[in-house]
């Protein structure tokens, strides 16, 4: 009888930060046959949640601009 949640796994993390341009930690989808892993589990067992940002590369579309990103 508790509210359900759609999660996405994703890989565990390190002891230590592995990107060493940020000092950040890096993941990747967990995947299992080529097909990411998920689930529908209830609320109360989820421990923490995290923010997760994106990897930018060092080089910007030329298409991008400030009126269309």
């Amino acid at each position: 009888d508790h509210p359900l949640a759609y999660v996405h796994w994703y890989t565990p993390l390190r002891h230590t930060p592995n990107d060493l341009d940020t000092n950040m930690f890096t993941i990747s989808r967990s995947s299992h046959n080529h097909r990411q892993r998920a689930s529908i589990i209830p609320v109360t067992k989820i421990i923490r949640s995290c923010h997760l940002a994106p990897k930018f590369g060092r080089k910007m579309p030329n298409t991008w601009s400030s009126s269309t990103v």
